[in-house]
């Protein structure tokens, strides 16, 4: 037997056990991945066993950190809301009406529009009559 001969041989093996391999893998597929899913954990759980061996304690808190757990009583205004006041404050329902409005009771709603925009509202005043005469036969 030739070399040539011996490595076909060996090709044809291992296309013959490849072929068993994959009809074993499909045939038992669920099995082949529940096996595969419980090394991935075992694998996981070593890690994280690795990790927690790795990573020093914690120091104790330090000498004057038992200051701040130290028992302390509460007030009953700490702990419940205050009373609501029995009171109601007035509410006035109606009021007199005015005959007339006064120049301190408009003052207070009052904008003048040209303060600052002189300019703006002559642009506007002259192009509404431009467009108007233009418009008259």
């Amino acid at each position: 037997m030739g070399i040539g001969e011996v490595l076909s041989e060996i090709r044809e093996r291992g296309k013959r056990l490849s072929a068993q391999a994959a009809e074993q893998v499909s045939s038992h597929r669920t099995a082949v991945l529940c096996v595969a899913a419980g090394c991935g954990i075992i694998v996981l759980l070593l890690v994280v066993l690795v990790i927690v061996r790795l990573v020093p304690p914690k120091a104790p808190p330090a000498a004057g950190a038992g200051e701040a757990f130290a028992v302390r009583t509460l007030s009953p205004e700490d702990l419940f809301m205050l009373p609501e006041p029995d009171f109601v404050p007035e509410v006035l329902l109606e009021r007199e009406p005015k005959d007339g409005w006064s120049e301190e009771d408009a003052r207070q709603f009052w904008t003048d529009p040209l303060q600052g925009n002189e300019e703006l509202w002559k642009r506007r005043i002259e192009t509404g009559i431009d467009a108007l005469l233009e418009r008259i036969p």
